[in-house]
């Protein structure tokens, strides 16, 4: 990592300071740093919101200061890695927004409905390189005196958040329909006997990213008439998670098409790869475009 000229060194001490950080949901964050070849941290809480180091004895001034940041939460821990404090007093701010999602069911209504009543078990997860956060598993029955259910959950980037779910659809006449477990990353999550969302996990794990800084994936399914549908396109740098692409599908299964870019820098023309035609849940994007 390049590190910029740092301008804390007239300073004899540096603050770190919990901002607006709901410790409620966080229990703690850790700050931890290297110093004198050995790994040094510190823990701010709702009780110690603050710390200061000493210019000698907790670091050295008239070196960078890099440090790395672990949200330790009920859910897991988030961690942020290669801060660099650039001035003496350092904010620590809340890293999570408010995400929510709503189950959509779908034929408990009419004159002579369908479904009886939809059995889910559900929770939210969010992934990153070294770490997972997964919040409580819930149960819920919709039908038709409770056919709402809105799932509100703590998310570091939407683009990496997914509720997971399974269940079991009651049809009127008592046959049961299946609902594997699906990760989602809609606001809206539709659930029927003629419905299912097709989900896909995207990782860029595999990608050298000494020698790229950016791969963007297009995803599609394809009509009777072979014209693009459902398209997507998610952007992967050497910090993302996995990313998350889906589309409703209305009968038997649908195979998908991919391409990808991949960047050696930003503005240069990239390296692609042809369309590919896959059909399973996780696609581990190769090494090098091919």
């Amino acid at each position: 990592m390049s590190h910029v000229s740092h301008t804390y060194t007239d300073s004899d001490f540096m603050i770190f300071f919990a901002r607006d950080i709901d410790f409620t949901f966080i229990r703690r964050v850790k700050v931890s740093y290297p110093f004198q070849s050995e790994e040094r941290e510190f823990t701010l809480t709702k009780e110690n919101q603050f710390k200061i180091l000493v210019a000698g004895n907790n670091y050295d001034k008239n070196q960078p200061f890099v440090y790395d940041l672990q949200f330790q939460t009920a859910n897991g821990n988030y961690i942020k890695k290669e801060i660099e404090a650039t001035l003496a007093i350092n904010f620590i701010y809340n890293p999570f927004t408010p995400g929510c999602a709503q189950f959509l069911p779908m034929g408990l209504t009419g004159k002579n409905p369908p479904v009886k009543e939809i059995q889910l078990d559900y929770y939210h997860e969010e992934k990153g390189p070294g770490w997972t956060l997964t919040g409580e598993s819930r149960q819920v029955k919709l039908n038709l005196e409770n056919a709402a259910c809105t799932v509100n959950y703590p998310v570091v980037d939407p683009r990496e958040a997914v509720v997971v779910y399974e269940g079991a659809i009651i049809r009127s006449d008592g046959r049961i329909k299946t609902i594997q477990k699906t990760n989602s990353n809609q606001g809206i999550i539709p659930l029927g006997i003629d419905v299912d969302w097709n989900s896909l996990e995207i990782s860029a794990e595999r990608v050298e990213w000494q020698t790229f800084k950016k791969v963007n994936v297009f995803l599609y399914t394809k009509d009777d008439k072979g014209a693009e549908t459902n398209m997507g396109l998610l952007s992967f740098s050497a910090n993302s998670g996995p990313r998350y692409w889906g589309y409703l599908n209305f009968g038997s299964p649908t195979d998908y098409y991919w391409r990808s870019a991949y960047y050696i820098e930003d503005y240069l023309d990239p390296c692609k790869t042809p369309e590919k035609e896959d059909y399973s849940q996780v696609l581990l994007l190769p090494q090098q475009p091919s």
